[in-house]
């Protein structure tokens, strides 16, 4: 009734809402048709004036009185003027009273009553002025509405006139922003990639500049399905980003992306030079391989900078330099004193201002011939006569002094082709022969130069090949190339000789036994085509095409369509063709391997110009420098290499599918000193040309490189056999892990030697068990083994199988599939067991990923830990309820008394946090986590309410709870040191038997060796930002011309194909010398960040890239692995300067250089693969000081082979000095009072004369062994800083003197060292064992 009731009242009150509303409608609408039709009088405006001392009268009268009274007196007028009362006589007694007749009026119309009569204009104008008067001049309570509405009228006026400011700000910035639509150069369409757009707006929020842009809506995922917008779009889409930006923020925004423009317009260049440097790549790669040799590559890029005209060169990157060449080719001694090069750069800037003369073209082609042979690259054959040199130059000059018109004017290098085909034998000599011989005897007769025949120089040089008939064949092979004008006919011919000699090698591969009809190729064809070509030059090509078919019938129909047509004949061309059969037949090559490959032709070259045209496609900006899979052979493996490795063992299907899900998508390329792969030789030449080369050079380099690139047969062999090695390694290693997966069912991370060997022993029945023997002492003696190994780890079981493989008798790939397959069917698992083993991997699995992706932090790991530990026990562990907690061993500086070291649990489970996390576990105290310790070795305690030797954190616990068992396994590093221990726990469980079984605790020995391998992971990174902070506060002030670094680190993508991310962990600004670890690291996705590019193109080739990112220079440096592959990627900017000054990008050079040897010995001590060495005593305090110093120490131990190498006779030019500069002098004094301190406080120190008496070869001695950190030096940094501190870097380097240089780098290296000792021991006074700074709430106690 109550819903009822509240109804019907609320319907009642709409009701009378509705009818009050619709009379006041009404009302409104009646006033409003009498002021239509009724005017308002304007006399009542009389009565408003802005006077505040009368308002409240006037505003009286007029609300009170004048409304009645003045429609009162306008009746009494018309009454008295009706009767004529004012026309009576003076003395006439009327009958009308004008008081009555008013009081009459108003008694009538009281406004009490009477509100329905009509108001005449005068009123209706009095009642306006009352609400203007109450609203504009009363100041009373009752006046708030009305200076609420008129404040509402004034800010509708201000938001009418902000929409029309908005409006008009809108406009401009649409109008600004499809100006810079016009700056990205559409397609023919109009439309530009939507990606392209959203990559700018991502990388705004990311730029370096100190105003924060928030944009008005979050950023949508990169666009991955090609969408483009146009004009109308664009504007529209970024303005609903940035509409609400402020207007400083919008022209830094305009500025970006205008930025973000140019450098698509570059890139669009770079990825047509890239394509044709990828063409080039193919051209050269003859064999297929997919690597080419560095060192020939980088001789021709040398010979080519040397033969070109210095404007030429001053646009090419010198290939003699970093970042062309690595910092470990250079000398260590140019680093510090190379003062040449201002004085070459000097030279550069003056030459670059001289007109180029034909004298100098000229000169720059003949050197082009001369660099071909004196390089090595290209060695004259004995047979060649001092004559025909001569001839060759002869013909060069004229060619070099044709007339060309048109862009061929600006040509210096055309390949010319040159190729001989001969094949000697020793024996059998047929008729055949003879006939042959004369058909040559012909060609030979229609030439108008001489004949030239190669000898070989030695059966050493030309290896011989017998063939079926036990005829032994000179192997040779040699295809020259030089350099001369040409156009499109050396393009079709050489395409057909390539395409000859892949049909020669399929021939020949299958049909090795068959060759030249049964009788050797054993004669030369040597012909010369000029320009104009000869009537028979046609004719000559015919003939070599009739040799080689007569010789060869098989590939007769093959070869039918390459001949060129008589209309591309237009070259000046020499052509010497040299090729054996016994080469061809030697090459280990199977037919599907041999892909034929056509170099481009310059109509081809056109098409790609094209592409300019019609805009270039995100995929290629994105795939730029990755050209598909790198061919460096290491453990990568293709799709296909995993099936071939999975059938050929049907038992470990399922395991190598396990270990490919899991494994890391390798799309990096490791670098190799002596091998290029397509995007390390794509990226080499992208860095040569730079950004200023004109495209006429960077044709002319194409074909440069490949017409002078060359590999002997011998060459090609190697790499394909170190290929196939590789490949066949990499099998090995997939198949062996999984069968060590397969033994090692409970993931416990090793297997028992007795256990395989036993296994073993049945192969062949025992007859190899000498073998066996001689396998098991060469593992026992090994480092591991003698510090007590729990068993064979997967990298020993590996070796210990390659061993015994390559011992027993047999063909090596047949002895290891037996014995895989051998191994395989010696041990049985059930379905269940196989199940729990592969869930327990995946679960293992994801602890290291959580490392990988933690950005340096262990609070993930300690996470992934403890879940997968749940989940176990949960799943194979009937459900029992566990705690789990991790302890880290450190040293007991606190309460040494106790012991030398101590546990402290740094991560634990939830319920046990409060009694447990952050407490420190001491040796006199109760438990068995130190024998697991010292005996390296799970410890099980079954019943730890008997044990008696169990400290129990939780005081409140009841002893009737104390039921269950506790598990101590020991964390150990690489070289097998414990550093701590993994506890695990069931007495949350209430069941009575709730011990652990054996493959519960084999699996949590895996889930240690997995944590560790996660730990190291994580401090190994941290270690590299230690090692990046130290090399960076080395720079500061040495560099100023450097303005910031910013570090990334790679990790894993979550996609796979993604293939790594870059998360930006530190950033160092240069000019304040600060570096801050961002706590929340940035992530970069290449997709996200197409004008970041560089940063990924450094990565994936693990090479120096110099680029140009948002209006500042950058120089992206990676930091490598022991095996060459990308670890990181430091990001140093240079701002505004393009070119550092010559001791700035010296000192950059060194910085980066002992960064990274200090990181390979890092990163090998952690793996175990060195033992560490202690160069400082400062090294020795512990990990994190010596990392701290690692950098220092590296730098100082390269000063003093420096200070060696210079002898006595060096230092004389300090001692000429009579009156020496005041630097100088310093520079002596601060070294002089590292090694006696008390000469502060004498004069002998002020006087020049007694300093250089000081300058002997005791000083050299002392200078090379010197340790600044070592206790029993007393000289403070303070006394140092006097002298040294003061003293400009350049004005160093300016000074020119040798001396001084090594000693002011080694003094001021001593003072940063001193430095950094002082700080030290402030902080071993001051300091206390400190906890986790950030200790992670998991579970588990020591009870």
């Amino acid at each position: 009734w109550k819903k009822a009731f509240n109804h019907k009242v609320q319907q009642r009150v709409l009701d009378l809402q509705q009818r009050r509303m619709a009379q006041v409608r009404h009302q409104k609408e009646e006033e409003e048709k009498m002021n239509r039709r009724f005017p308002v009088d304007l006399l009542a405006n009389e009565w408003f004036n802005e006077n505040k001392l009368t308002v409240e009268a006037r505003i009286y009268l007029l609300d009170k009185l004048l409304p009645t009274l003045i429609p009162g007196m306008e009746k009494l007028l018309r009454e008295v003027e009706s009767r004529d009362v004012l026309d009576a006589k003076e003395g006439t007694p009327s009958q009308f009273d004008p008081i009555h007749f008013l009081g009459q009026y108003l008694m009538r119309n009281n406004p009490q009553f009477d509100c329905g009569s009509q108001s005449s204009p005068y009123v209706r104008g009095l009642r306006q002025v009352l609400e203007k008067l109450k609203t504009e001049v009363l100041d009373i309570e009752e006046n708030r509405l009305a200076k609420l509405k008129a404040e509402v009228k004034e800010k509708r006026e201000q938001r009418e006139h902000m929409q029309e400011i908005m409006a008009q700000v809108e406009e401009t910035r649409k109008q600004a922003l499809l100006h810079q639509f016009r700056e990205w150069s559409p397609d023919t369409n109009g439309r530009i990639q939507l990606a392209l757009i959203q990559s700018a707006l991502r990388s705004f929020l990311q730029n370096d500049s100190p105003a924060l842009a928030l944009y008005d809506r979050e950023l949508e995922p990169t666009d991955t399905l090609g969408q483009t917008v146009n004009s109308r779009e664009f504007a529209e889409y970024v303005y609903s980003y940035v509409k609400s930006l402020h207007p400083e923020i919008f022209q830094e925004f305009l500025h970006h992306i205008s930025q973000c423009s140019n450098a698509f317009l570059k890139a669009v260049r770079q990825d047509m030079w890239r394509q044709m440097f990828s063409d080039l790549f193919l051209a050269c790669d003859h064999g297929q391989i997919g690597l080419l040799d560095r060192h020939r590559v980088l001789a021709l890029l040398e010979n080519f900078y040397d033969s070109n005209l210095e404007p030429v060169r001053a646009t090419l990157c010198n290939p003699r330099q970093w970042p062309i060449i690595e910092l470990d080719e250079l000398d260590h001694t140019d680093f510090w004193v190379d003062f040449e090069d201002e004085e070459r750069a000097a030279t550069v800037t003056e030459d670059s201002d001289k007109p180029i003369t034909p004298q100098d073209q000229s000169k720059a082609v003949s050197l082009t011939t001369k660099s071909l042979v004196t390089s090595g690259e290209v060695q004259p054959e004995a047979s060649v006569t001092k004559k025909d040199v001569l001839v060759s130059e002869e013909k060069n000059r004229a060619c070099n002094h044709q007339e060309v018109d048109g862009p061929e004017k600006a040509r210096v290098y055309e390949p010319m082709l040159e190729i001989r085909i001969e094949e000697t034998s020793t024996k059998h000599e047929s008729a055949a022969n003879e006939e042959e011989r004369s058909v040559l005897g012909t060609v030979e007769e229609q030439q108008d130069g001489p004949v030239t025949t190669a000898v070989p120089k030695s059966e050493e040089d030309n290896p011989v090949l017998e063939d079926a008939a036990g005829e032994k064949l000179n192997r040779s092979y040699f295809i020259k190339k030089s350099t001369c004008y040409s156009s499109l006919w050396d393009q079709n011919f050489f395409s057909m000789i390539t395409s000859i000699q892949q049909s020669l090698f399929l021939f020949l591969v299958k049909n090795p036994g068959q060759f030249l009809n049964d009788r050797p190729l054993g004669q030369a064809i040597s012909f010369s085509l000029h320009n104009p070509p000869p009537p028979n030059a046609y004719s000559q090509i015919k003939t070599v095409k009739m040799l080689l078919c007569s010789s060869f019938p098989v590939v007769q129909e093959s070869l039918s369509s390459i001949l060129p047509t008589q209309s591309v004949w237009a070259a000046h061309v020499n052509i010497e063709f040299y090729i054996t059969s016994s080469s061809i037949m030697s090459m280990p090559w199977t037919p599907h391997s041999i892909i034929s490959h056509y170099p481009a032709t310059p109509h081809e070259r056109k098409k790609l110009k094209k592409k300019k045209k019609k805009g270039l496609k995100i995929g290629d900006l994105r795939s730029s420098g990755q050209g598909g899979r790198c061919s460096s052979t290491e453990d990568v493996m293709t799709q296909e290499e995993w099936s071939v490795a999975a059938s050929r063992f049907t038992d470990l299907r399922s395991i190598i599918s396990d270990i490919q899900s899991r494994g890391n998508s390798r799309l990096t390329s490791a670098f190799d000193g002596n091998s290029l792969n397509l995007p390390q030789f794509v990226q080499l030449l992208d860095t040569f040309v730079g950004e200023g080369a004109s495209p006429s050079t960077v044709e002319n380099l194409i074909e440069y490189l490949q017409s002078g690139y060359m590999e002997t047969e011998e060459e090609k062999i190697e790499r394909l056999t170190k290929a196939c090695q590789a490949a066949i390694a990499a099998q090995h290693k997939l198949v062996l892990d999984a069968l060590f997966e397969t033994w090692d069912n409970d993931s416990a991370g090793f297997l028992e030697l007795d256990e395989v060997e036993t296994a073993l022993l049945k192969y062949k029945e025992g007859m190899e068990k000498e073998i066996l023997d001689k396998a098991r002492e060469r593992i026992t003696s090994s480092h591991r083994y003698g510090t007590g190994g729990p068993g064979l780890t997967r990298k020993e079981f590996r070796s210990y199988i390659e061993w015994i493989v390559s011992e027993l008798p047999g063909e090596k790939e047949e002895v290891f599939d037996n014995v895989v397959e051998f191994l395989t069917s010696s041990i049985k698992r059930s379905f269940t067991e196989r199940a729990r083993g592969s869930s327990r991997r995946k679960w293992l699995h994801k602890i290291r990923r959580a490392a990988e992706t933690s950005g340096v932090n262990m609070d993930p790991v300690y996470k992934a830990v403890f879940q997968v530990l749940y989940k176990d026990a949960e799943a194979h562990g009937n459900n029992k309820k566990i705690s789990c907690s991790i302890a880290l061993l450190e040293r007991n500086l606190q309460d040494p008394k106790r012991g030398d070291t101590c546990l402290r649990y740094t991560g634990c489970t939830a319920e046990d946090a409060p009694y447990l996390l952050n407490k420190v576990l001491y040796r006199d105290m109760k438990g068995v986590s130190f024998a697991s310790i010292d005996e390296g070795k799970p410890v099980h305690v079954p019943r730890v309410r008997h044990h008696g030797n169990i400290h129990f954190w939780n005081p409140s616990r009841l002893e009737e709870d104390l039921k269950g068992s506790f598990l101590a396994v020991p964390l150990k590093d690489s070289q097998q040191r414990v550093y701590g221990i993994l506890g695990v726990d069931t007495l949350r469980e209430q069941v009575e038997r709730n011990i652990f079984l054996m493959h519960e605790i084999s699996f949590y020995q895996g889930v240690s060796e997995m944590f560790s391998i996660a730990y190291r992971h994580v401090q190994i990174r941290k270690n590299i930002l230690r090692l990046v902070t130290s090399a960076m506060s080395w720079i500061h002030n040495r560099a100023p011309n450097i303005t910031s670094a910013s570090t990334y680190l790679m990790e894993p993508a979550v996609r796979k194909e993604a293939g790594y991310v870059l998360r930006k962990m530190m950033t160092t600004d240069n000019n304040t010398g600060v570096s801050e670890i961002h706590p929340s690291p940035i992530t970069l996705r290449r997709a996200d960040n197409i004008f970041r590019d560089y940063l990924f193109k450094c990565a994936d080739n693990s090479k120096v890239i110099t680029a140009d990112a948002y209006g500042k220079r950058r120089i992206a440096v990676p930091l490598r692995d022991p095996s060459g592959r990308a670890l990181g990627v430091i990001d140093v900017s240079t701002g505004c300067c393009r070119e550092l000054p010559a001791h700035e990008f010296k000192d950059l050079q060194k910085m980066l250089k002992m960064l990274q040897a200090a990181c390979h010995e890092m990163l090998q001590e952690s793996s175990g693969q060195v033992e560490k060495t202690m160069v400082l005593e400062a090294e020795q305090f512990d990990e994190e000081k010596r990392v701290g110093i690692l950098f220092q120490r590296f730098m100082l131990q390269d000063l003093r082979d420096c200070v060696q190498k210079l002898g006595l006779q060096s230092f004389a030019e300090l001692k000429s000095y009579k009156d020496p500069p005041v630097m100088v002098h310093n520079i002596l004094k601060a070294v002089l009072l590292l090694f006696n301190p008390e000469w502060a406080e004498s004069e002998e120190i002020d006087s020049w004369n007694q300093c250089k008496l000081k300058v002997t070869s005791d000083l050299i001695r002392r200078v090379s062994c010197f340790d600044p950190t070592a206790s029993s030096v007393r000289v403070h940094a303070e006394l140092l800083a006097q002298y040294i501190k003061g003293i400009p870097r350049g004005a160093v380097w300016k000074h020119g003197s040798i001396p001084a240089e090594y000693l002011y780098n080694w003094a001021f290296l001593c003072y940063s060292l001193l430095e950094h000792k002082g700080g030290v021991q402030n902080e071993s006074r001051s300091s206390s064992p400190s906890a986790n700074p950030n200790p992670t709430l998991a579970k588990s106690e020591e009870k």
